[in-house]
């Protein structure tokens, strides 16, 4: 396993476990841990358009009994939101040596991933060691700005074993190094450009705008054109709701979402912390 976080599968299947199965750990406690005696200084990097995301990560380095630091320079882990790949790697490549977790590119999502899989695991109450039975679904284009999420899903599907349908415009598939990775693994995936072939059976909907492209009179397929909980509601039944539009709402769902999003977050802090522990002896 390697030393920095930029893309669910660098821990490995196993890590990634131990990540999620302490996230789930995290989510379910009443109270937050009691931090160590020791605390692991985090600093932050994040693009001005993320400064929401670093208030995300200020929760979750707290939760996790992590010391905040705004000078890189002394920091054992760096989070970067938002930063480019060049950028995340000149981090990595400082002095000093830090870990540095990706918080979101267009190279990878993977915390994005392992919150929303946190709650879909929370709302069926399925064991965690049963995610092969699941089926995520996507709807949207998978390219651009959201290929880092589109190939933090296909991680997801190698290292928890679930299912993943995705629906994308033409031009609009996921990266070629992502999927053939995947696929070459024994991904279980299903692509098309008709989103109605993806959805049924479907335990959760990843819902990203259809087009991109500013000449494009509508960001969305037609299939959600309808208020979006009741598309999913009424094509997909129990299945939930994962957007990534502009126009979604406040509820409950959505507060879930971000409590998963911290408790796992909160898990990657504490897993690079113990790996260079470990890797400091």
């Amino acid at each position: 396993m390697g030393g920095h976080f930029l893309q669910l599968r660098d821990q490995g299947c196993r890590g990634a476990w131990e990540i999620f199965f302490r996230a789930r750990e995290l989510r379910a406690c009443a109270e937050p841990p009691c931090p160590g005696g020791t605390k692991t200084a985090v600093a932050f990097v994040c693009a001005p358009e993320f400064l929401a995301e670093a208030e995300n990560w200020r929760e979750s380095a707290a939760l996790a009994g992590c010391e905040i630091t705004d000078e890189v320079s002394r920091a054992d882990i760096v989070v970067g939101e938002g930063l480019s790949g060049e950028e995340l790697l000149a981090l990595a490549d400082r002095e000093q040596t830090p870990s540095v977790i990706n918080g979101g590119n267009e190279n990878a999502s993977p915390c994005r991933v392992l919150g929303d899989l946190l709650a879909l695991v929370r709302h069926f109450g399925h064991d965690a060691d049963k995610l092969d039975g699941m089926r995520l679904s996507w709807i949207g284009n998978a390219s651009g700005r959201f290929a880092g999420l589109a190939g933090s899903w296909l991680d997801s599907c190698l290292c928890f074993r679930h299912e993943l349908f995705l629906s994308f415009p033409p031009g609009g598939e996921p990266g070629a190094e992502a999927l053939d990775f995947a696929m070459n693994a024994g991904g279980k995936i299903f692509l098309s450009h008709d989103p109605a072939l993806v959805v049924e059976g479907a335990h959760g909907l990843i819902a990203v705008p259809w087009h991109t492209g500013r000449a494009s009179p509508s960001p969305r397929h037609p299939l959600l054109t309808m208020g979006l909980r009741e598309a999913a509601r009424s094509v997909l039944g129990e299945a939930l709701l994962f957007s990534f539009l502009p126009d979604t709402a406040p509820s409950a769902w959505e507060e879930e979402r971000r409590a998963c999003l911290i408790a796992c977050q909160a898990a990657v802090l504490e897993h690079m912390a113990a790996l260079r522990k470990h890797n400091a002896v």
